[in-house]
């Protein structure tokens, strides 16, 4: 009698790897294990990734770069870098009230310049160079422009670094225009720099090679 009690009372060892695996799969660690994972979170990881940061880096310095000269163009602003005035960042003007102007040299000018070491840059004048910029003056009676071997003076006052070269900085032979007092005119005459190639040797500019006018915004 005793003997069949104790045998009633006693687990069957093929019941604990079930119960174990019960007891497994209800704990806490194991229902984490099995939770789906965030479709956005997997999203996110991929969007930021490092090869998806450079490629996306690189997209906007490329739409950057497109966008930033068209915006530019549109405003009138341009950069100039020659060195008859100060390099930096012009705006296209109206005439009035403006004091350079860029224009396009005539095929003869362009021709001497070139012989004489000028650094030209290519672009839509009729001779396929880019239009120089300098400083211009309008003479007049009441106002003459006198030229001499020092330079240029108006008003009475010498216009600083106007004197005329008797050679380019390249070694070549200058001839300059004919020295005297004028009353009229387009004259670019550059204070900036003393080795402008300007009216001090081509003279007057002629209306129609005018392209445009401008005024500084930003220089340096």
């Amino acid at each position: 009698m005793q003997q069949s009690a104790v045998a009633n009372s006693a687990i069957d060892p093929s019941d604990l790897p079930s119960r174990r695996a019960k007891t497994i799969r209800a704990t806490p660690s194991a229902r984490k294990k099995s939770k789906p994972i965030n479709p956005r979170y997997v999203l996110v990881t991929r969007l930021f990734s490092r090869s998806n940061l450079v490629r996306l880096a690189v997209c906007a310095a490329i739409g950057f770069g497109i966008a930033l000269p068209v915006r530019i163009r549109r405003s009138g602003l341009f950069l100039n870098y020659s060195d008859s005035v100060p390099v930096g960042l012009y705006r296209r003007m109206p005439k009035s009230g403006t004091i350079y102007a860029g224009f396009c040299l005539s095929d003869a000018i362009a021709s001497t310049a070139l012989q004489d070491g000028l650094e030209v840059v290519r672009g839509g004048c009729p001779e396929g160079l880019a239009p120089v910029l300098k400083p211009v003056i309008y003479p007049s009676r009441t106002e003459p422009l006198l030229y001499e071997a020092r330079g240029f003076s108006i008003d009475g006052k010498l216009i600083p670094n106007t004197a005329p070269k008797a050679h380019s900085k390249t070694g070549v032979a200058l001839e300059h225009s004919p020295f005297g007092l004028y009353t009229n005119g387009i004259w670019a005459v550059s204070n900036f720099n003393p080795n402008s190639y300007d009216s001090r040797y081509f003279g007057p500019v002629a209306p129609d090679a005018i392209r445009f006018y401008a005024k500084p915004v930003w220089t340096w």
